[in-house]
């Protein structure tokens, strides 16, 4: 093979080369964009199920304190 087509060879194979590393690069950035938003929204459902434990406490001291009213009330 003439030295001149081994050249053009070698360029045709390092541009094929840089668009699959520029490929490989754009598939991170976007699994990265993924990782960010599934972990977003992980911390809002975490968030969510604080509030709704934050709720269940308060209620479950609210029938604590209506039980005690209740028994006081009825002279127990």
């Amino acid at each position: 093979m003439p030295a001149a087509a081994i050249a053009g060879a070698s360029i045709a194979d390092s541009a094929a080369n840089m668009a699959a590393q520029e490929a490989i690069a754009a598939q991170q950035r976007e699994n990265m964009l993924r990782t960010t938003a599934i972990q977003a929204k992980n911390a809002e459902t975490a968030a969510l199920c604080n509030m709704i434990l934050d709720c269940i406490k308060a209620l479950n001291e609210l029938r604590k304190k209506g039980g005690a009213m209740m028994g006081s009330a009825i002279g127990q």
